[in-house]
């Protein structure tokens, strides 16, 4: 779960924040002090790589954009739940795979650029699934076991001077892209990871990683799953679902009746974080009613680009004397996720983290 991307596009706002990028051009280690460093290193850099749930804190920016705190928890395979924040503005992220989903009030919605009619469905407590830029970095690959801690497993570790972070001496290996601040002082610990100033992707981060164990990760888990679950009633940041034109009637008499009504995704093209050519998901209910009476209501989950429009048929079958009228109840709201999807990224979750059990 991450901000960046035309998100953080979003990031515009320069922070106070600067991000301490060490530079290591020392050779490969020789002496017997720092092949011990690189072998803490290896060490407390796979632990956190292969325990079943991790936790970062501290500062990332994704290339091009500003800086902004997080705190995020994830799973070795790279599901993740952050908090971040930005400009004084506070939000949630959920990443599921190919999947994010982002959470936040009205104000980080406003200040995300999300100045339309969309707003109105982007609550606090309501998740948007949004476009993969909009974060500008992958949570789950960025932090997952490939990701920030991948250095334990590069060649040709690079051992650095000695120094301070934060009143604790320490002392930088250098691996992959990464750089490692060892606690020099027993028990050795990993304080931070840090980005080479050289790394080709631009992204820069300096993060405390931290094995999650016992009841924190039971405790993530269980907020992993009701993050699954409300991802089914998710919005969808490039959706904006309204019925367009007249409803109607074929076929009504005493026994049967359909009803048609013209559903269109009128998301602006020129909007903050539309995605032209994505669909976006929206649920839409239709009923049958007769003197007050449902007779007859339907849903249905539809996909569509925006400016793109379908018609949503509801047949009724009932029985009714002559001269009555029929009438129609509707509502329309987006719903990012099918059933069927929903469905699978619960699953999805469940045997992972069955696997952790």
């Amino acid at each position: 779960m991450v901000l960046g991307g035309a998100g953080l596009a979003l990031l515009t706002a320069v922070t106070a924040v600067v991000l301490a990028v060490p530079r290591l051009n020392r050779a490969a280690p020789a002496d017997p002090v720092e092949a011990e460093a690189v072998a803490t290193m290896r060490a407390l850099a796979g632990q956190v790589a292969e325990a079943p749930a991790a936790r970062y804190t501290g500062t990332l920016r994704p290339a091009g954009r500003s800086p902004f705190t997080i705190d995020a928890r994830v799973t070795a395979a790279g599901t993740a739940l952050a908090e971040l924040r930005v400009d004084g503005q506070v939000a949630e992220a959920a990443d599921f795979g190919d999947r994010t989903f982002v959470k936040g009030g009205q104000s980080f919605w406003h200040w995300a650029g999300i100045h339309d009619d969309r707003k109105h469905e982007f609550t606090h407590d309501r998740w948007v699934l949004v476009p993969p830029e909009f974060l500008g970095f992958d949570l789950g690959d960025g932090l997952g076991a490939g990701g920030a801690m991948a250095g334990h497993r590069a060649a040709d570790p690079v051992v650095g001077d000695p120094g301070t972070l934060g009143g604790i001496g320490v002392r930088p290996v250098g691996a992959g892209g990464f750089v490692y601040q060892i606690s020099i002082a027993a028990p050795a610990r990993l304080v931070r990871v840090v980005t080479v100033a050289s790394r080709a992707d631009g992204d820069l981060l300096e993060l405390a990683p931290a094995v999650l164990a016992g009841p924190d990760r039971q405790r993530f888990f269980t907020e992993l799953r009701t993050a699954a679950s409300e991802a089914a009633t998710a919005a969808d940041v490039s959706g904006l679902f309204e019925f367009e034109g007249e409803t109607e009637f074929k076929l009504c008499g005493t026994e049967t009746c359909m009803v048609l009504m013209k559903v269109v995704n009128k998301a602006p093209l020129t909007g903050r974080h539309v995605a032209a050519q994505a669909p976006a998901g929206g649920v839409v209910e239709v009923g049958v009613v007769i003197e007050g009476r449902n007779v007859r209501t339907c849903t249905d989950h539809v996909s569509l680009k925006p400016g793109e429009s379908t018609v949503i048929r509801c047949f009724a079958v009932y029985e009714a004397a002559g001269g009555r009228f029929v009438e129609a109840e509707s509502d329309v709201s987006g719903q990012a996720l099918a059933p069927d999807q929903a469905g699978r990224l619960r699953a999805d979750l469940a045997a992972e983290l069955e696997r952790y059990a």
